[in-house]
């Protein structure tokens, strides 16, 4: 915890050499953490433990045997989230707010241009995680900062890597 004498005072980021104010902030959740990247493997496992976790409870989800073994095909969440499942709903709505918790970390910390979103879910069900996403992010950056940045989906969806790879070996 920040202790209340920091408040208003500034500090350095290490990475960037930014000065910023040490600020509260009613939105933080302590058993989230302080920080984190938005991961392709972490959402999906987030989304699977909650699914577990639920229908460990007595609930029912089309996803239930699709997330057993921890992990699930981006296909299955596609589907069960275009039949309504509401358990599955309620996993990618809080996948979608620690997502945008952790782009608005991101974004105070480097001010990118742009932050890009990929991988398997994001290529199968993107466009849900954006709008949600865009829906919360707000809330978590610094005002002066998040206008300067865009939002997006990986057009090159999981052959991103890839192209980023080939392209880091001719700036070699």
């Amino acid at each position: 915890d920040v202790c209340s004498s920091d408040l208003g005072k500034t500090v350095i980021l290490p990475l960037t050499g930014r000065e910023i104010p040490v600020i509260s902030d009613d939105y933080v959740e302590t058993a989230f953490g302080t920080g984190a990247t938005p991961n392709v493997a972490l959402v999906e496992q987030g989304i699977s433990a909650y699914i577990r976790e639920q229908t460990a409870r007595g609930r029912e989800s089309e996803m239930a045997d699709a997330v057993k073994d921890g992990g699930f095909k981006s296909k299955a969440l596609k589907k069960a989230l275009a039949n309504g499942d509401e358990v599955t709903l309620e996993a990618v709505d809080r996948a979608c707010k620690y997502l945008a918790i952790a782009t608005g970390s991101l974004i105070n910390t480097f001010s990118p241009d742009m932050f890009v979103y990929g991988g398997g879910v994001i290529e199968a069900v993107g466009d849900i995680f954006l709008e949600k996403i865009l829906a919360q992010v707000d809330r978590y950056c610094m005002p002066s900062i998040r206008p300067t940045v865009e939002l997006k989906n990986a057009a090159l969806g999981d052959d991103s890597v890839i192209y980023g790879a080939l392209a880091m070996i001719n700036d070699a």
